[in-house]
This record gives C-alpha cells, sequence and structure tokens, in this order.
C-alpha cells in the first residue's frame, strides 16, 4: 500500500513538472550509489591522508593527482558520450574500434606527460615529474577502458554499472589504506592510486565485453562526433583543471594542500548532481527539441532548488567538519563554504550541456565550451594573482554561473528551433 502511494506521489510530480522522476530515481539511485561509495571512502581517505601526511606531502600528492586528471583531458574524452548515445540507440558495433582508437591516441598525453615531466626535473621538482611520467603511462589506458561505462549507460545497466564501478573504487580505496599504513611517501601513494585505477578499469572493461554479446551494428558519424566532443572537452577540462596549476605554481604545495581541502568535499557533492547528465542524456537523445525547450526552465530550476539546499546544509555544518575531520586545516572553512556555492550552478550546466549534445547542436556546444572556460580561466589568473585562495575560489563561482547563463540563453534562442539538424 506504502510503495503504491508512493508511486503515485511521484506519477503527479512527474506529470505537472514534466519531468519523469520513476526513471530519474531509478537511474541516479544507482550512479548516486557509486557515488556514495566514492564519497564515503574518499572522505575517510582524504582524513587519513591530511592528518598522517605534512600539508607540503599533502598538497604534492594532490597535485600530482590533479595532474593526473588535467592530462586525462587530453585523452578523446568525449568518445564516450558518443559510444553511450550510440548504445542507446542500438548501435554498439563502435565499441571496441574506440578503444583501440583511444589507445592509439594515448601517444599525445603520454608525450605532453614526458615533456613536462622533464621541466619539472630542470626546475628540481623531482617527485612531481616522476608523477607525471606515471600519469602519462596511465591516463590514457583509464580513459580507453572505462568506455564500460558508456555501453553499460548506453544499455540503461545502470545497476550493473553501480556494480563494476564498486568493484573499482573498493580495489583503489583499499590498496590506498594498505599503502597508507606501511607507507607515508606522497610519491609512492600517488603511483598506488594511478595504477590500480588503471588496472582494475581494465579488467571490467575486460569482464563487461564477455559478459554482453554487442551486436555489429555501427552508426557512421559515432567516432567522428566523439572526437569532435573531445576536441571541446580538452580545451574545457585543461582549462577546468588549471586553478590547481595557478594554486600550486604561485602559492606553493602548502596553500595548495589547503585549497584541496577546501574543494574537494564540495566537487565530491556536486559529481552526485552531475550524474544527471548520465541519466539524462540517453532519455534526450530520444526527445525532440522543441519537446527540451519548453521544459528546459523547470528542469533548471529544480535542480538549482535542489543544489541551494545542499549548498545551505553544506555551509551550516563546514566549521564543524573541519574542526572533527581536518583540524590542521580549518583556515580553509571560509574558502570551502564560498566554493560551495558553485555546486547547484555546476549541477544544472550539466543539464544544459547534456541538452545540447543530446542533439547533436554542434555550435551552440562549441561556443558554450570554449567561452566558458575561457572567462573561467582569465578570471582565476586575476584573482589568485591579486587576491590569493580566495580569489579563485569566488572565481571559480562566478564562471559556473557564466556558464549556466550562456548554455541556457543560447538553448532558448528562437532560432535554435528552427535552424536545428541532426547531423
Amino acid at each position: 500500500m506504502f510503495h503504491q502511494r508512493v508511486r503515485r506521489y511521484i506519477n503527479a510530480i512527474s506529470e505537472k513538472t514534466k519531468v519523469d522522476f520513476h526513471y530519474l530515481l531509478s537511474g541516479s539511485f544507482w550512479l548516486n550509489g557509486n557515488l556514495a561509495i566514492t564519497l564515503g571512502f574518499g572522505l575517510v581517505l582524504s582524513i587519513v591522508l591530511a592528518n598522517n601526511l605534512t600539508k607540503e606531502q599533502f598538497g604534492i600528492y594532490q597535485y600530482i593527482i590533479s595532474l593526473g586528471t588535467l592530462i586525462n583531458f587530453l585523452c578523446l574524452t568525449g568518445v564516450n558520450t558518443s559510444i553511450t548515445q550510440a548504445v542507446t540507440r542500438g548501435y554498439e558495433g563502435s565499441v571496441r574500434p574506440s578503444v583501440k582508437m583511444q589507445l592509439i591516441w594515448g601517444i599525445v598525453p603520454l608525450t605532453v606527460s614526458i615533456l613536462w615531466a622533464l621541466y619539472s626535473f630542470l626546475h628540481g621538482d623531482v617527485i612531481v615529474g616522476i608523477g607525471l611520467i606515471i600519469v602519462g603511462i596511465t591516463s590514457p589506458v583509464l580513459n580507453a577502458f572505462n568506455t564500460f561505462g558508456a555501453f553499460l549507460h548506453g544499455r540503461k545497466k545502470f545497476k550493473e554499472s553501480f556494480f563494476y564501478n564498486a568493484v573499482i573504487s573498493l580495489s583503489y580505496y583499499g590498496g590506498m589504506f594498505l599503502g597508507i599504513y606501511f607507507l607515508r611517501s606522497e610519491l609512492i601513494l600517488a603511483v598506488i592510486n594511478l595504477v590500480i585505477n588503471a588496472a582494475v578499469t581494465v579488467a571490467m572493461y575486460l569482464y563487461t565485453i564477455k559478459k554482453y554479446k554487442l551486436n555489429t551494428n555501427t552508426e557512421p558519424d559515432t567516432l567522428e562526433y566523439g572526437k569532435r566532443i573531445s576536441i571541446m572537452n580538452t580545451f574545457n577540462g585543461v582549462l577546468g583543471q588549471i586553478d590547481n596549476v595557478f594554486v600550486y605554481s604561485l602559492l606553493g604545495p602548502t596553500a595548495f594542500a589547503v585549497y584541496n581541502l577546501a574543494s574537494n568535499i564540495p566537487d565530491k557533492i556536486g559529481g552526485v548532481f552531475r550524474n544527471l547528465s548520465s541519466i539524462s542524456l540517453p532519455r534526450f537523445s530520444n526527445r525532440s527539441p522543441l519537446e527540451l525547450q519548453q521544459t528546459l526552465n523547470k528542469k533548471i530550476f529544480l535542480t538549482l532548488l535542489g543544489g541551494g539546499a545542499v549548498v545551505f546544509i553544506y555551509i551550516v555544518f563546514a566549521p564543524l567538519c573541519f574542526k572533527i575531520l581536518f583540524p590542521k586545516y580549518v583556515e580553509g572553512v571560509f574558502y570551502s563554504q564560498i566554493y560551495s556555492i558553485s555546486i547547484m550552478f555546476g549541477a544544472a550546466s550539466s543539464i544544459t550541456s547534456s541538452v545540447l549534445i543530446s542533439q547533436k547542436n554542434k555550435k551552440e556546444y562549441y561556443i558554450i565550451e570554449t567561452i566558458s572556460p575561457v572567462v573561467m580561466t582569465a578570471l582565476q589568473f586575476v584573482m589568485v594573482f591579486f587576491y590569493g585562495l580566495i580569489g579563485i575560489v569566488i572565481a571559480r563561482t562566478l564562471g559556473s554561473i557564466f556558464k549556466l547563463v550562456l548554455s541556457t540563453i543560447l538553448i532558448l534562442k528562437e532560432k535554435h528551433l528552427n535552424t536545428r539538424v541532426n547531423i
């Protein structure tokens, strides 16, 4: 009886808001379940690292990991998006070729990593240099073989995706906790992080393609479209991580440690909302532009409302959290509170980006993914140079607001409906 009441209540909300909450909740349950594991274990890992390493060691470790994220954006990160779309429409034949293509392309991030490592060696930063070499080797492997997740999302196998990613997460965190217990070297811990993630991801890909019988149907533009998205992801992603380089280079590893913790929890919470993109993309791919446009404002409003509630709760409890969990970093509380405001705007932006990608509106998508990161980077450089950590935190928030406003304007333009071509 209770179950039926809940279902009727959800039906009523879905009908009124024009949002399919049954689909949203079923998909987000499993995707956010994995994020809950990541958030929970990640928080524990951050606590252990922050309290067992010096601020300088912690800053260097986190910087190497952030460089791994930056270098990863030099890979073909957009291919997974196109694979999800293709699989949704029944075209699974491009999964294996996409992995091969991504591995070949891996020479690009590997080369950049080696050159950057040589630069670090010449400037006496040996630990970061060695870390960059490991990053260059593992990032292409991790990015190519995590295509299994794109395939599962396209099949709407969110439950299976949860369990497979849980295996990766538990393997990684298990290795990290053992490493911290026996070793307290920032470099070795970074290597454990990168190698385990890559190795287990390969295993999960092999298991997935063995378990599921992929058909041989292909869509002509799947890989090409993935490359185009990758170009924009590279530009946007690299600039999206450049704040870490600014802070580490201009303010040093200790300041970077504070900044990392200030942004860590808000970023993880924001990841829950960013999963809306993965959930909504298969759904949006089968909707007309007019239908998506007519319901966009409600989707954005609901996302901002939910994100705003989470931000408020975080701002209230952040001082207590830092005092208990990160007593050496209480100076990061105010930075973290301001940074958390970007959660709600980043979540809403994931919805608008998903709309554009699902309809293959390349022009609008390229405009957003070009202008937004440029504006964000310019704000960050100026603000951190003149105002330090508080400057770059404010710049992040302003940049997320700008991206949401710009993407919404482009989608709601009247000519968007008249000129849309399904490419």
